[in-house]
């Protein structure tokens, strides 16, 4: 039921204010850091970052629009993202400090698919042009932060 309920969100079928997703991105080394993104169904994104230099969380609102979050539920159905399994591999030591996590909600129903960005086996090429389109669609026209 679940998945029904995810596929009519990601196609269009459900409400969009049921929709939201979360981006979050971690780093280790010797300046620790995450970055998150998170977009609302208004097509709202606020963007929190973090460094351990710095202690301070930064955050920056702006909008991307009903045409910007179209946007983002065409590329995660592009991508297949419900036939991702919820952790692409797996990563030990200090490699584990280096996540992507991509999380997609309807409501209070969640979907989350985790990878160490060092981990084994390496992390698909579909997950990785999915998060380079997404992160794109957020910060199109300029917005910050610049890709990466």
């Amino acid at each position: 039921m679940l998945t029904l309920i995810l596929l009519l969100v990601l196609a269009g079928g459900a409400s969009p204010a049921e929709f939201g997703l979360s981006l979050l991105i971690t780093e280790g080394g010797e300046n620790p850091g995450e970055e998150r993104f998170e977009l609302s169904a208004s097509g709202d994104v606020v963007h929190h970052t973090w460094r351990l230099e710095g202690q301070q969380l930064a955050e920056q609102r702006w909008s991307i629009g009903a045409s910007g979050v179209e946007s983002v539920r065409k590329a995660l159905g592009r991508c297949s993202f419900l036939e991702l399994p919820e952790t692409l591999n797996q990563a030990q030591g200090a490699d584990a400090a280096f996540t992507v996590r991509l999380e997609v909600s309807n409501g209070e129903r969640k979907r989350a698919v985790l990878a160490y960005s060092f981990g084994s086996p390496p992390v698909p090429d579909r997950f990785h042009r999915l998060i380079e389109r997404i992160r794109a669609i957020l910060t199109a026209d300029g917005r910050y932060p610049t890709p990466r």
